[in-house]
């Protein structure tokens, strides 16, 4: 309205000094009507107000404050979620593949930024030996050059031998600047990986340790090396996020630690830049004039306000509904209240973004259990061997309602699983076998294994070599109540299906700390158990290595020999080596062996990006584990985060650092307008 009242009386005053012009002309005759004052046809006079322009702020509310800003200081949802605004990138990882941001493109050997070259090494250098580093000297293992897996590795006996050496070079885009105006160079991410290989600063240093050299090649330039024999699957992350070393250069590593420019002010090249910060309440940044996507028109706000508003979900709701926020992330466990989230979007009250997690669910079957170790018996009290035949296996599978516990748990927003990848990752194979829901193929395949269902309703052994005639199908379920009550609710569900395909089950719920105590002792890492539902994490390397015969946990005083059950099919091909590598810390707890499955991941693990074979042997593994199904897959965790009803950019993703990743773009209003 208030734009209605100046365009009239501005038209108003044009009118009047039009009026004075043509009454004090002396000569008519050139003299033309001016028409915005007496054609009134010509006069646009506006029917719709105007858009109106947004709002110069937008408010996020997180859950609980941070304790740093300082990216190597906290890790915690609410840090990453404001560092986005502060650092963007240097790459986001998005659908479990890095995606350059101030980085001209993720290197690769297609591009030529990826290099294995063959390197000379000698005794008391640092190699890779046994998948850790290690400084080279008589009698430990090492890959000569060219070898990719176990079967070529030698024991080292002094002197020089050849091993491959991994480069990657990173190029950044040219003309970035720090907040303050100053030029962004290759030196300040070397600053940055000095700062975090430093003793003082508190991180991980598993990829600091393995790497030879981190340098800047010019400006614009840094390359990473890898220690002999290092060949990283994840060699395009090896980048590390500058740091501004012509502010931070005069402190110590252990100072940044508490420093208020590097915890509460610092500086970077991102969307925003830190101008207050009130304790316990919010946080306020404003547009960092110098970013270099400006001239895309980014980012939307002027300043955005960071809230603390704690981990009530209802209120974190309302607080959208009564506008006192803008955007609700993920990390403020809004799952407890998801119907009232998806009643709300139904009727156009607010938004909300779903993405699957990076967890798996998995129901893990105890194919070979920690008392066959010694063969399998049952006169010694051996439980019987449900799992060994594979159709046990692929029945199960076939008679669970995976799809079903979605719709009714995660409102359909989860995504039934047919291998240990989800089907977003780039490597997942989907011509592998599938198991839908099916109760008659299961039943069918039950009753060719030799399970004959009875009149009861239950299913009993006829000609089951190694278990006794008669013998009931009744399996333990184990698994821990979950968050929600959600795991318990869906083991009720599968129970339920497993019944009607005429298994007996016995459900049971543990707690946490029961189902995952230490082996020998505990259930799920000692192998005492039948079915177990828990879940698994899932990174950008596929994780095949999760049913490697290596990997099962045992007696690490064992060898092939006194376990000829469970490694029978091994023997013949390696008869000298321990049955359990890695003791009772071992992850394959199933108790699975398939000699080509085996071949096929550690293959694929022994390879990188851009290796021959590398896609190929990753699908191969999931076609050998999709038809013996160690274990059954189930479903993918959810995220969930809700905003105002006309928000836009606003996507959730998987394997995202953070729910705000793409903070620079999230809008709402006239700014969410297509043409």
């Amino acid at each position: 309205m208030t734009f209605k009242l100046n365009r009239s009386l501005i038209l108003l005053v044009v009118a009047c000094f039009s009026w004075m012009l043509i009454s004090c002309q002396n000569n008519t005759a050139n003299s033309t009507t001016n028409p915005i004052v007496n054609d009134d046809s010509l006069v646009e006079t506006p029917t719709e107000d105007p858009p109106t322009p947004p709002p110069a702020t937008l408010i996020i509310c997180l859950s609980e404050e941070p304790g740093s800003l300082y990216p190597y200081g906290d890790s915690s949802q609410s840090s990453k979620a404001i560092r986005e605004a502060i650092f963007d990138g240097p790459y986001d990882t998005l659908s479990y593949e890095p995606q350059a941001v101030i980085l001209e493109k993720m290197p690769s050997f297609e591009t030529g930024d990826v290099s294995l070259k063959s390197i000379s090494v000698s005794e008391g250098d640092l190699v890779l030996s046994d998948n850790a580093p290690r400084t080279l000297e008589e009698g430990i293992s090492i890959r000569p050059s060219g070898c990719l897996a176990e079967d070529c590795e030698l024991i080292y006996t002094g002197g020089e031998i050849e091993m491959d050496l991994l480069e990657v070079q990173f190029t950044l885009l040219p003309e970035l600047l720090w907040s303050d105006g100053k030029d962004l160079t290759a030196g300040d991410s070397v600053y940055a990986f000095d700062l975090a290989s430093h003793p003082d600063t508190p991180i991980g240093k598993a990829k600091i340790n393995r790497t030879s050299s981190y340098l800047a090649i010019d400006d614009l330039t840094v390359e990473w090396t890898g220690i002999p024999g290092y060949l990283d699957p994840n060699y395009a992350d090896n980048f590390w996020a500058p740091m501004p070393e012509h502010l931070w250069g005069a402190l110590s590593p252990a100072d940044l630690l508490t420093s208020d420019i590097s915890t509460q002010f610092p500086i970077g090249w991102g969307a925003y830049m830190v101008e207050e910060w009130n304790p316990g309440q919010s946080i306020l940044l404003s547009k960092n004039s110098n970013y270099f996507r400006s001239n895309e028109g980014y980012p939307y706000f002027d300043t955005l306000v960071y809230r603390f508003v704690g981990q009530d979900a209802d209120k974190s709701i309302d607080s959208i509904l009564s506008s006192e926020c803008d955007l609700l992330g993920a990390s403020l466990s809004l799952m407890e209240e998801t119907s009232r989230l998806v009643e709300l979007q139904d009727t156009g009250e607010l938004f909300t973004s779903f993405s699957s997690g990076n967890y798996w669910e998995v129901l893990d079957l105890g194919i070979h259990p920690a008392s066959y170790d010694d063969g399998y018996s049952l006169f010694y009290g051996d439980r019987p061997d449900y799992f060994g035949d594979v159709r046990v296996r692929q029945a199960i599978a076939s008679c669970l309602d995976r799809q079903k516990v979605v719709d009714d748990f995660y409102f359909g927003q989860s995504t039934v699983l047919d291998s240990y990848l989800s089907p977003q990752h780039p490597l997942f194979n989907a011509n592998i076998n599938q198991y839908p829901f099916d109760t008659e193929k299961g039943m069918v395949l039950l009753e060719q294994a030799g399970w004959v269902l009875g009149e009861d309703n239950k299913r009993t052994a006829s000609g089951i070599e190694g278990i006794q005639e008669g013998t009931i199908l009744e399996l333990d379920y184990w698994t821990t109540a979950g968050f929600m009550n959600l795991r318990r609710k869906a083991a009720e569900k599968f129970a339920a299906n497993l019944t009607s395909c005429g298994i007996q089950v016995n459900l049971e719920i543990l707690s946490t700390d029961e189902l995952y105590a230490k082996a020998p002792d505990g259930p799920l890492f000692g192998r005492q158990y039948e079915m177990v539902q828990y879940p698994w994490q899932i990174g950008q390397t596929p994780p095949c290595n999760l049913y490697l015969s290596s990997g099962i946990p045992g007696n690490p005083f064992s060898t092939l020999s006194q376990v000829p059950f469970l490694f029978d099919t091994l023997i013949d091909s390696d008869p000298k080596s321990e049955a359990f590598p890695w003791g009772w810390g071992g992850w394959n707890t199933s108790g699975y062996v398939n000699p080509a499955y085996d071949a096929a991941c550690s293959s694929a693990l022994n390879k990188i990006p851009g290796m021959p074979d590398y896609e190929n042997d990753h699908m191969l593994a999931q076609e050998i584990f999709a038809e013996d199904l160690p274990v059954i897959p189930l479903y993918l965790s959810i995220k969930v985060a809700a905003a105002r009803e006309d928000i836009c950019n606003f996507t959730l993703d998987a394997t995202a650092n953070s729910d705000l990743w793409n903070i620079e773009e999230i809008a709402y209003g006239v700014h969410c307008e297509t043409d």
